[in-house]
């Protein structure tokens, strides 16, 4: 499971503020944060918006090759 949504209530963000703070729609936060697959762009843009770094946002055993 990826640590999006964990991440994110860490830092007491909603989702529509990490989405302003990524440059990405809502919808692409709730996706994310369901199945955690998009492309490295976004990924880069979510991870630097909480402040993390890429590898961050999954577990160890699920960071995307």
């Amino acid at each position: 499971m990826n640590r999006i949504k964990e991440l994110r209530e860490a830092r007491g963000l909603s989702q529509e503020h990490l989405a302003y703070k990524a440059g990405v729609a809502v919808k692409t936060i709730s996706r994310l944060e369901r199945s955690g697959r998009a492309n490295s762009e976004t990924l880069r843009a979510v991870a630097v918006a909480l402040g993390v770094g890429l590898g961050d946002l999954f577990e160890p055993d699920e960071v995307p090759a």
